[in-house]
């Protein structure tokens, strides 16, 4: 009986959700005001869940993604140790790239190749475990190298199967805390 409720609540909740966001006029990024057209009268159940649910908002749900470049910069901060290998050309603009960073194309592959949560520490060293050869094969043609005249691949590679255990644990450690909020 407890699990029947429990799952009405959450379809319930659904529905309420869908109608909020489906009938939205169009919003503002800029406007903090949420203008609801579906009526829900007073008093009841469902006028409680709605005034208690500004997270059920469109603008709520609006994802804040990483500056990848800057998390890449901070990581070299915190390890100057770490080959940037940052020569690499762009074809665009012909000139080599600097915020184009060894640690930028490990975000990119382990966010946006492999699409692994960016804070689990877990998934990282999945992440390094392809790198090292000894988790997931890593396609050449797949790794970031999009708006490079050469595809960095080959090097980036032998640095990181090139970093000791204790080296790789400190690329995690620093990788964890520039991510975290």
């Amino acid at each position: 009986m407890i699990g029947l409720k429990r799952g009405m609540l959450v379809l319930a909740g659904t529905a309420l959700f869908l109608m909020v966001t489906a009938f939205q006029p169009q919003l503002s990024l800029n406007d903090s005001t949420v203008h609801h057209p579906v009526q829900i009268p007073s008093g009841g159940f469902l006028s409680h869940v709605v005034s208690r649910s500004h997270w059920m908002t469109p603008k709520a749900a609006i994802a804040q993604v990483p500056n990848f470049r800057a998390i890449a910069q901070r990581v070299h901060e915190q390890l100057p140790d770490l080959a940037r290998e940052d020569h690499y050309v762009h074809m665009e603009t012909g000139e080599v790239d600097p915020s184009n960073t060894l640690a930028y194309r490990l975000l990119q592959y382990h966010s946006g190749v492999k699409f692994r949560p960016l804070p689990s520490r877990f998934d990282w060293k999945l992440t390094l475990a392809d790198y090292l050869g000894v988790n997931e094969w890593m396609d050449e043609e797949r790794y970031p190298s999009r708006f490079l005249e050469s595809n960095p691949y080959s090097s980036d590679v032998a640095v990181i199967q090139a970093l000791n255990r204790q080296q790789r644990e400190q690329l995690l450690d620093v990788l964890l805390a520039t991510l975290a909020p």
